[in-house]
């Protein structure tokens, strides 16, 4: 599982840092009134959260470590001359990462209610 994880981790670095042109496609498509490169950023860090259950750190430090890898991911773009920083884009990264933290907890309480064995 922990694979699966650096795979996450390095498909949203090389998101990040390739030259994809192809993202004003998705500034054409609008989810529920919002563009569609914003809703596909915040549900590219949703996972970000249950990844946090590999790990043993206490979940506040992992929600602090998404926010911070959420917001650096867009920052970088910043440096990159042929990529361009969205204070928009951070938004979602970080609406992402908190939105997968409540769909964790919610999952967790039905699972505390309601126990498998």
């Amino acid at each position: 599982m922990k694979k699966i994880f650096w795979s996450y981790l390095i498909f949203i670095i090389l998101l990040v840092v390739l030259p994809l042109n192809s993202a004003s496609a998705l500034n054409d498509i609008t989810v529920i009134s919002f563009r569609g490169d914003y809703f596909f950023h915040a549900v590219l860090f949703l996972p970000w959260a249950f990844f946090g259950i590999l790990f043993s750190l206490h979940r506040i430090y992992w929600l602090i470590a998404g926010l911070l890898f959420a917001s650096a991911s867009e920052m970088v773009q910043y440096a990159l001359f042929y990529r361009a920083f969205n204070i928009n884009d951070m938004i979602a990264n970080m609406i992402g990462i908190m939105t997968g933290f409540l769909l964790l907890w919610i999952w967790l309480t039905l699972k505390k209610d309601f126990p498998v064995d």
